[in-house]
C-alpha cells in the first residue's frame, strides 16, 4: 500500500528537511512494508501537523527483502512452547502475523550483527515462553574514552515493552541497531546496549499486555515480576553485580491516549535540562501541546517535555524506576503519538535517539560515583513496602523481610543500605528488648550490609552451637541474659565490650560506631549521601542535642552524626576510649603503612576524572584488603576470647542437652513401669513435678559451674 508523502501548510517546509535527515543509512523496508490493522480519519489539524497519508495507526514492522511468511504448520510448530500461556480463544491463524513480526525483528538484528564486522555482538539474555529476548552490545574499542577524549556514555536503549500495539517503539530501536552496524565512527563514541524486544509475548498476541493481561511496565519490582519483566529485571541485576552501571536509559514507546497528540519525553528524575536538549531536534509543531492534555501538568514526579507541559504521574515499578534505583542518573521514556502516520512516528523516534546519544555525550555529567553512593541509591525502599513486615512494636521481622525479596538483591544477597540501617537501628534500640536487638543483627548477617560497612564480623560460631536452644530451659534468666548479651555483642561485630552512653531519658540515646562493628571510614562516605543525617557539630549549633543534657558538648567534640526517626533522636559516634585502645594495639608499622597506602591509592583514583569504573572498583578492593589485614592483626585477642567463650557456651549447651535427654528418658521409663510412676507421683505430685524438680537441681549445678 502506497502512502502519500505530502504535508500541508507551514508544517510542509518545517518537517520535510528533518524527516529526510532522520532516515537511517541503510533502511531495510520502504513504505510498502507497513500493514495497517485499520484506519481512522484524522482531523484537519492533525493532517496539518502530521501529513495526509494513509492513517495506519499501529503499523506492522518493515519486512526485509525476501522475507518468507510462515505457513500455518510452521506457525503451530513455533507456538508449541507458547500455547499453555496464551488465551485458548486465540487461533494459530490469528497469532501467525505476530510470530512473523517476531521472526522479522530477530532476523534483522542477526543480519545487522553479521555485517558489523565485529562492531556489534548479541546474546540471548532470557526466554519468555520459548521466545528469545536478545541484547545487542555496541563496541567501539576497549577504551573508556571516545575520539574526542570524553568518557563514553553508557546507554541502555529499550524497545518493545508494549510491542503488540506500540510498534514504532521497537522499529525505531531496530533501525538504530542497523544504523550502528554500518557506522564505526558512531560506535566509537558510545558504549551502548540495545534490547529491541523486551516483551515478545505482546508482539505475538498483538496486545499491549502480556498473555495474562498484565501491563509489564508496572511490574519491575520483585513481588510483581511477570515472565517478561523478570528477564530484564534479573539481567539488570546481573549487570550491576558486575559493576556495569548505565548512564542513560532510553525506553521507546508510542501513546494513543486522548489528548496525547504530539511527541513528548518523560524523565524519571531531575536531569539538569538534558532531556530538553534532546527534544530540540524535533520540530516544535510536532510536540505535545499542553492544551491537548488537560490536567496532566499537575501531579507526580516525572516530566513531560512538550509545549508548556510540566509534571505528570508516577514512574513506580517501570523501567525508569528499575534503572534509577540502580544509580542511572538519566532515565527517559520517549512517546510518539499514534495519531501521526507510522512513517512520522518512526522517523522522528529515530531522530530523537540520535539526538539523545549526542546530547548525552556532550552535555551529560557522569561522575562515576564511588560504590557507596550507588549502593545507597539502589537500597532505597518504599516505606509502604516494609509495613507488612513490622511487628506491633514497630520492629522489622528480618527473616520474613529477607525471604520476601522486597529488598533489592546484589550478588545473591539482600541489599540493606546504610540509610535503612540507621532508621531501623533507632527503632529496635528504642524497644530495649535484647531479643529484638539480637534478631535485628542476626538478620543483618543474611544481607550484604557488613560486606560493605562492617569493620569485622565475629561471633558466628556462637550461632552454630548445636544445642544452644536447650539452655533456656535449664538455667536461670540471669545466666541466659549473660549468654545472650555476649552473643549479641559478638554477633553484632563488637570490637570491645558494648559502650552505650547517654541518660536514656525520654527517647534519646547514643550508640558507638565501633560497638556495632561498623567502619567509621566507610560510613563517612555513606552518610554524606543521606540528607536527614547531619554532623554533630551542626546538630549542636542548631540546638538538636539539648535532650542529651551536659553530655551534648562532649559528644560533639568526639565527632559523629546525628539523626531523628519519628520522636527518636540518635547520636552515632566513634568512642574515644575505643579509638585509644585501637591505636595502642596497632604496633606493626607494616599494617599502618598498608592502610595508609590503600587510602591514598583510593583517593587518587577517585580524584582522577578519567578513571574507569573497573579502576575504581579495583582501588576499593585493595582498600578493603588492607583493612582486612589491619583488622586481623588488631583483633587477634578478641578472636581468642571469642573462641574461649564459644567453647564455654558449647560445653554448657552439651550438658544441657544431656540433662534434657535424661529428663525425657525418666519420663518414658516411668510411663512403662507402674510402680516407679506411682512412687514418683506420691513423692512429687506428678511425673512432671519430678521432672521439674530434677531440672531445677541440674540448672543450679550448671549455673554454679558457670558463675
Amino acid at each position: 500500500m502506497k502512502r502519500a508523502a505530502t504535508l500541508s501548510s507551514f508544517c510542509l517546509t518545517l518537517l520535510l528537511p528533518l524527516l529526510a535527515a532522520a532516515q537511517p543509512s541503510q533502511p531495510l523496508a520502504g513504505p510498502d512494508g507497513w500493514r495497517p490493522p485499520g484506519t481512522r480519519t484524522r482531523t484537519a489539524a492533525e493532517e496539518k501537523r502530521f501529513g495526509t497519508g494513509p492513517d495506519e495507526l499501529q503499523p506492522r514492522i518493515g519486512r526485509p527483502g525476501g522475507f518468507q511468511e510462515l505457513t500455518l504448520g510452521q506457525a503451530e510448530a513455533l507456538l508449541r512452547e507458547l500455547r499453555a500461556e496464551l488465551p485458548e480463544a486465540r487461533s494459530v491463524e490469528s497469532l501467525k502475523p505476530g510470530l512473523e513480526d517476531y521472526r522479522a525483528v530477530n532476523g534483522r538484528i542477526d543480519a545487522a550483527v553479521a555485517r558489523s564486522g565485529g562492531g556489534l555482538t548479541s546474546e540471548v539474555i532470557g526466554r519468555v515462553h520459548g521466545l528469545e529476548v536478545k541484547a545487542v552490545h555496541v563496541s567501539g574499542g576497549s577504551s573508556n574514552l571516545g575520539p574526542d577524549g570524553k568518557p563514553k556514555p553508557r546507554i541502555l536503549l529499550l524497545g518493545g515493552v508494549h510491542s503488540g500495539t506500540e510498534k514504532a517503539g521497537f522499529e525505531s530501536v531496530t533501525r538504530t541497531v542497523e544504523r550502528l552496524a554500518g557506522d564505526p565512527a558512531m560506535r566509537a563514541m558510545f558504549d551502548i546496549t540495545v534490547i529491541p524486544l523486551v516483551n515478545p509475548t505482546a508482539l505475538v498476541l498483538g496486545t499491549r499486555e502480556n498473555a495474562k493481561g498484565v501491563d509489564i511496565n508496572r511490574t519491575f519490582t520483585p513481588e510483581k515480576l511477570t515472565p517478561e519483566s523478570r528477564v530484564l529485571y534479573e539481567w539488570a541485576q546481573r549487570q550491576r553485580s558486575r559493576g556495569k552501571l548505565f548512564d542513560v536509559l532510553l525506553d521507546m514507546h508510542t501513546a494513543g491516549d486522548p489528548g496525547r497528540n504530539g511527541f513528548f519525553l518523560i524523565r524519571g528524575q531531575a536531569d539538569g535540562g538534558l532531556g530538553a536538549r534532546m527534544m530540540q531536534a524535533l520540530p516544535k509543531a510536532a510536540l505535545l501541546d499542553a492544551k491537548g492534555a488537560p490536567g496532566e501538568a499537575r501531579v507526580g514526579p516525572y516530566m513531560l517535555y512538550g509545549v508548556g507541559l510540566t509534571e505528570i504521574e508516577s514512574i513506580r515499578h517501570t523501567t525508569m524506576d528499575l534503572l534509577a534505583r540502580q544509580g542511572t542518573p538519566y532515565v527517559y521514556v520517549f512517546e510518539a503519538p499514534t495519531r501521526a502516520s507510522p512513517k512520522v512516528q518512526v522517523d522522528l523516534s529515530v531522530r530523537f535517539i540520535e539526538s539523545a546519544l549526542n546530547n548525552a555525550r556532550v552535555h551529560g555529567k557522569f561522575t562515576r560515583a564511588p560504590r557507596e553512593r550507588v549502593r545507597e541509591r539502589a537500597a532505597e525502599v518504599d516505606p509502604a513496602r516494609l509495613e507488612p513486615f513490622r511487628r506491633a512494636d514497630g520492629t522489622l521481622d528480618m527473616k520474613r523481610l529477607v525471604r520476601s525479596k522486597v529488598l533489592p538483591e546484589v550478588g545473591g544477597l539482600a541489599h540493606f543500605g546504610l540509610a535503612l540501617f540507621l532508621k531501623e537501628l533507632a527503632v529496635v534500640t528504642a524497644t530495649g528488648d535484647r531479643t529484638r536487638i539480637e534478631e535485628f543483627f542476626d538478620g543483618l548477617m543474611t544481607t550484604d550490609f557488613y560486606k560493605h560497612y562492617g569493620l569485622f564480623v565475629a561471633g558466628a560460631r556462637l550461632g552454630e552451637v548445636a544445642y544452644g536452644r536447650y539452655l533456656s530451659r535449664y538455667v536461670k534468666p540471669r545466666f541466659v541474659n549473660g549468654v545472650l548479651k555476649t552473643n549479641l555483642a559478638l554477633a553484632a561485630g563488637m570490637a570491645l565490650p558494648m559502650i552505650v552512653e547517654g541518660n536514656f531519658e525520654g527517647k534519646a540515646f547514643a550508640i558507638s560506631f565501633a560497638s556495632l562493628g561498623i567502619s567509621s571510614a566507610l560510613v563517612q562516605g555513606g552518610v554524606r549521601t543521606i540528607r536527614w543525617v547531619t554532623t554533630l557539630s551542626k546538630a549542636r549549633n542548631a540546638g538538636l542535642l539539648a535532650r542529651f543534657g551536659p553530655a551534648a558538648g562532649r559528644l560533639a567534640r568526639v565527632g559523629g552524626w546525628f539523626y531523628t526517626v519519628g520522636e527518636l533522636a540518635v547520636v552515632l559516634y566513634l568512642a574515644e576510649k575505643i579509638e585509644t585502645e585501637v591505636n595502642e594495639r596497632l604496633a606493626e608499622r607494616e599494617a599502618r603503612q598498608a592502610v595508609a597506602d590503600a587510602n591514598l591509592d583510593l583517593a587518587q583514583t577517585l580524584a582522577d576524572p578519567n578513571a574507569s569504573e573497573e579502576a575504581i572498583q579495583e582501588a576499593l578492593d585493595r582498600n578493603h584488603e588492607a583493612w582486612i589485614g589491619y583488622r586481623d592483626y588488631l583483633f587477634r585477642p578478641l578472636l581468642i576470647e571469642e573462641a574461649k567463650m564459644a567453647a564455654r557456651v558449647g560445653k554448657a549447651a552439651r550438658e544441657a542437652k544431656l540433662q534434657s535427654d535424661e529428663r525425657e528418658a525418666i519420663l518414658a521409663r516411668a510411663a512403662k513401669l507402674p510402680s516407679l510412676r506411682k512412687n514418683l507421683e506420691r513423692r512429687y505430685g506428678s511425673l512432671e513435678g519430678y521432672a521439674d524438680r530434677r531440672a531445677e537441681e541440674q540448672a543450679a549445678e550448671l549455673q554454679e559451674r558457670e558463675a
